[in-house]
C-alpha cells in the first residue's frame, strides 16, 4: 500500500511557506510530519498543535489574535479558547519557553500571540529564506487577510540570478503531486452503529455490521459502492461481526457472539445458508482475518476463562486451530490480526490496558514477535501495504485518530497527511484506490442517582464531548471528573450540583483520567499518558502544577489514597503482571502490595483491609494492608468490569447487566453479608461507579449517544 504524498490542508503560513521544513533557533520543524527535532531527540505534536506554530511563522514578528488562530486552525470545529492555550502552553513546553521572558512565543494581552524566535526556511536543507525576530516596540497586529505569497523584503535584496538558481533548484525537488486528492464520503449514514467494514478483494463493495439504530443486535450487510441498496447476510438475535472477505470474494466469515460464548460463521457473500468454523471463548472480540492463500482464518480468542486472548490460526482444510501469540500475563491481550499479502506473517495490537496498545508482527508459525510501535497509546486500525514492506496504521500518537505508516521491519513512524477524520477499523483494497473505516461520534456523560429518596436517575454534568470517571470530594460539594471538552483529555473539577467547572490539568497527552480527592480533599491523583506510558500524577484541588508520582517505563493507573492521605494505591505491570502497589509523597520507594494479581485497590473505611479487583478473573477481593489473608467477597462483579464498584462506610455498591440495556445497583452489605438489589438504571451501559461518603448519592457515566458510519476514501493510493 503506498500513499501518496498530499499536503496537509491549513499547513502553510500566510506568507504561501507550504508546509517546508524551517528552524527556530536550534529546532528543526518538520511541518509535514508533525515533528520537531533538536537534535537526536524527535519530538511528535498533535496536527492542530503544528498547524499553529506554522500560522505564527508564516507571520513571525506579527501580532496574531486569538481569533484568527481559532478561525484557522479549527476551521473544521467548535472549539473554545482553551484548545488554543493547550496548544501554545504544549509549544512553550517543547522549546522550554518561559510566558513571563519568551525567546519564542510572546503572549499580548488581551490580544493574542505573536512568534519572535528567528524563522528560517529550508528546502532539501538548504536556507531559502529568513525572518528576522521582532524588535519593533509596537506591535503591529496582522490584518484578518493578507494574500498568499507576500514578497518579503529580503528576497528584492538578493541578486537575480540567485533567486533564479534557487527557484530552479526549488521546483526540482517538488515532489511529483498526487494524480487526484484523495475524497472521503460516507458510505453509510443509517441511525445507530455500523461497524467493522471490509472491503471485498476487488474494492467493489464494503461488508459491515449494523444494529438498526440500537442495542447490541448487529448483522451482517453487504454494500455495493455507489449503490444504495443494501443485501443482508444475517438476521439473529445475537451479535454478529467483523466480517471477513475469502480471497477470491465469495465468501464472508464473521463472528457470532451470545451469553454462551462465541462462534466463528462462513455464509455466501451472495447469501445463503451458514456453517460453524469453530467455536471461542473470546465474546469481546471481533477480530478475524482471512489469509490471502485462502487456507486459513485468523482470530482472537483463549484458552480459558482466566487467560488473557492471543492470536489463533485455524486450517480451512483440517479444522486445526493452533496457538501463534500468548501476551504477558496481566495484560489485556491481542487482537486485530491481518495477514501480511504473502500470507507468512500476522500484524496485529497488543493491549497492555484499554487505550494503551502497540503493534507487533509474528509468523503464522508463531514465535517470539516482532514489536514496531513504542507509543503506549492506541492503535485504531491496521493493514499490510501491498508489499509486505509496511504496515499502515490508526492511532492517537498524534492528537487525533490519523493515519501512520511504520517499515514493517521496524522503524520510526511517519504520519500520513491524507484523511484527518477520526479513523478506526481502517480496510484497503490492494487492486484499487480505495480504503473504508469507521467514524465515531460518542456522546457520554454523567448521571446522578439519588439512592434515600428514590428518585429516578438524572443528568448531571453534560457537554458534547467525552465526560467520564467522576469523584466526589469527601464533603460532597466537589466532582472531580475527566472530560475531552477542551479537546483532550483532562481532570476537570465542578461544585456538587454540576456547576462551575473548571478545567485543572493542560496534560496535552492521549489519555488522563480516573481522578481522585484525598481524604481532605485538597489534592487530586489521576493518571496520565502525556510522557508515553501511563503515570499517576497528583495536583491541587484548586489547580497548579501536576507533581507526577511513578515514572517507570511501566505502566501505573487506576489511582486511589489510603484513608490516612499518606499513600497513593494503583496498579502496575512492573513486575510482568498487574499487582497492586502504593507510594508515598515523599519520595520513599514503592512497595508491592499484592502478590496474587490486583487492580483498582480501595481502602476500607477503617484503615484496616483493602479491597480490589483482579484483571484476570471476575470478583471484588480483600486482604490486609500488607497484602496478606486474601480472600474473595463479592464474586458477582464481572471481569474487566473494575471501574463499576465503590467502596462506602457500610458496604460495597456494584454495577451488573439486569438484561438488555438495564443496569443493576446492587450493595453488598458488610455486616449482614447479604447482596441486595438497591436500583435499577434504564439506558446505556454504566461505564463506571462513584458513591458519596454518606452512601446516599451515586454517580456514573454513561454513553448517551453512540454513532459509527462508514467512510469511503477513493484516490487513496493503493498499488
Amino acid at each position: 500500500m503506498r500513499i501518496s504524498p498530499m499536503r496537509p490542508a491549513g499547513a502553510e503560513g500566510s506568507n504561501g511557506e507550504y508546509s517546508r521544513q524551517f528552524r527556530l533557533r536550534g529546532f528543526l520543524i518538520e511541518p509535514q510530519t508533525n515533528r520537531i527535532v533538536r537534535g537526536a531527540e524527535i519530538i511528535q505534536v498533535e496536527p492542530k498543535i503544528m498547524r499553529v506554530l506554522v500560522f505564527l511563522a508564516g507571520r513571525c514578528g506579527e501580532v496574531v489574535t486569538r481569533e484568527q488562530l481559532l478561525v484557522t486552525v479549527w476551521s473544521d470545529t467548535v472549539v473554545g479558547e482553551e484548545a488554543l492555550t493547550r496548544s501554545i502552553s504544549e509549544l512553550r513546553r517543547i522549546f522550554d519557553d518561559d510566558a513571563k521572558e519568551p525567546r519564542f512565543i510572546e503572549t499580548i494581552r488581551k490580544v493574542g500571540y505573536r512568534l519572535i524566535a528567528p524563522v528560517a526556511f529550508e528546502e532539501n536543507g538548504r536556507a531559502l529564506q529568513s525572518h528576522p525576530p521582532a524588535n519593533d516596540s509596537n506591535p503591529r497586529i496582522a490584518p484578518a487577510s493578507t494574500p498568499a505569497r507576500k514578497i518579503n523584503a529580503l528576497w528584492l535584496a538578493l541578486p537575480i540570478a540567485a533567486i533564479v538558481i534557487i527557484g530552479f533548484a526549488f521546483f526540482r525537488s517538488r515532489p511529483t503531486p498526487a494524480p487526484a486528492q484523495i475524497k472521503t464520503t460516507p458510505l453509510t449514514s443509517f441511525p445507530g452503529r455500523e461497524i467493522d467494514p471490509a472491503l471485498s478483494p476487488d474494492g467493489d463493495q464494503v461488508a459491515f455490521a449494523w444494529n438498526k439504530g440500537a442495542g447490541s443486535d448487529f448483522d451482517i450487510y453487504i454494500k455495493r459502492i455507489n449503490a444504495e441498496t443494501l443485501l443482508q447476510l444475517t438476521g439473529t438475535a445475537d451479535r454478529d461481526s467483523s466480517p471477513a472477505w475469502s480471497p477470491d470474494g465469495k465468501r464472508i466469515a464473521f463472528t457470532r457472539a451470545d451469553e454462551n460464548g462465541c462462534r466463528i460463521m462462513i455464509t455466501p457473500a451472495t447469501g445463503g445458508p451458514e456453517s460453524e468454523l469453530t467455536r471461542c471463548m473470546d465474546t469481546d472480540s471481533r477480530s478475524i482475518a482471512w489469509s490471502p492463500d485462502g487456507e486459513s482464518i485468523a482470530f482472537t480468542d483463549k484458552d480459558s476463562t482466566d487467560q488473557s486472548p492471543g492470536i489463533f490460526i485455524i486450517s480451512l482444510e483440517t479444522l486445526e486451530r493452533r496457538r501463534v501469540t500468548s501476551p504477558p500475563v496481566g495484560y489485556v491481550g491481542d487482537n486485530s490480526p491481518v495477514f501480511s499479502p504473502d500470507s507468512r506473517r500476522l500484524a496485529f495490537n497488543r493491549t497492555v490496558i484499554m487505550g494503551i496498545q502497540d503493534i507487533f508482527t509474528v509468523s503464522v508459525e508463531g514465535g517470539e514477535p516482532t514489536r514496531l510501535t513504542f507509543d503506549n497509546l492506541k492503535v485504531a486500525g491496521l493493514d499490510w501495504s501491498a508489499e509486505s514492506d509496511s504496515i499502515i496504521f490508526s492511532s492517537n500518537r498524534g492528537g487525533s485518530y490519523s493515519l501512520w505508516k511504520i517499515p514493517s521491519s521496524g522503524g520510526a513512524p511517519a504520519w500520513i497527511p491524507t484523511i484527518e477524520d477520526s479513523i478506526n477499523r481502517l480496510s484497503g483494497s490492494r487492486q484499487n484506490q480505495r480504503l473504508v473505516y469507521e467514524q465515531w461520534e460518542v456522546d457520554t456523560n454523567i448521571w446522578q442517582m439519588n439512592l434515600s429518596n428514590g428518585e429516578a436517575a438524572s443528568s448531571l454534568i453534560a457537554s458534547t464531548r467525552w465526560d467520564d470517571s467522576p469523584d466526589f470530594s469527601p464533603d460532597g460539594r466537589q466532582i472531580a471528573f475527566a472530560s475531552k471538552r477542551s479537546g483532550s483529555s483532562e481532570i476537570w473539577k465542578c461544585d456538587g450540583e454540576g456547576m462551575k467547572a473548571v478545567q485543572l490539568t493542560s496534560m496535552g497527552g492521549t489519555f488522563t483520567n480516573s481522578p481522585r480527592f484525598s481524604p481532605d480533599g485538597k489534592r487530586i491523583a489521576f493518571e496520565s499518558c502525556a510522557n508515553g506510558n501511563a503515570d499517576i500524577y497528583v495536583i491541587n484541588a484548586v489547580g497548579g502544577e501536576p507533581q507526577r508520582v511513578t515514572s517507570d517505563p511501566s505502566s501505573e493507573t487506576a489511582p486511589r489514597w489510603s484513608a490516612d492521605g499518606r499513600w497513593i494505591y494503583y496498579a502496575s505491570n512492573r513486575t510482568g503482571r498487574w499487582e497492586v502497589w502504593k507510594s508515598a509523597l515523599d519520595g520513599d520507594a514503592p512497595v508491592q502490595v499484592t502478590r496474587q494479581g490486583g487492580y483498582a485497590a480501595v481502602e476500607s473505611f477503617d484503615g484496616r483491609s483493602l479491597f480490589y479487583t483482579k484483571q484476570e478473573s471476575a470478583g471484588i477481593w480483600q486482604c490486609s494492608l500488607d497484602g496478606e489473608g486474601e480472600r474473595l467477597v463479592v464474586s458477582d462483579l464481572r471481569q474487566g468490569d473494575w471501574e463499576r464498584w465503590a467502596v462506602s462506610e457500610r458496604g460495597i455498591y456494584f454495577a451488573a447487566t439486569a438484561g438488555q440495556s438495564v443496569t443493576a445497583i446492587n450493595f453488598f452489605d458488610f455486616s449482614a453479608r447479604l447482596i441486595t438489589q438497591v436500583a435499577t438504571i434504564q439506558g446505556r451501559s454504566v461505564l463506571s461507579l462513584t458513591v458519596s461518603s454518606d452512601g446516599r448519592r451515586i454517580l456514573f457515566p454513561r454513553v448517551d449517544r453512540s454513532e459509527s458510519d462508514v467512510f469511503l476514501a477513493e484516490h487513496f493510493r493503493v498499488d
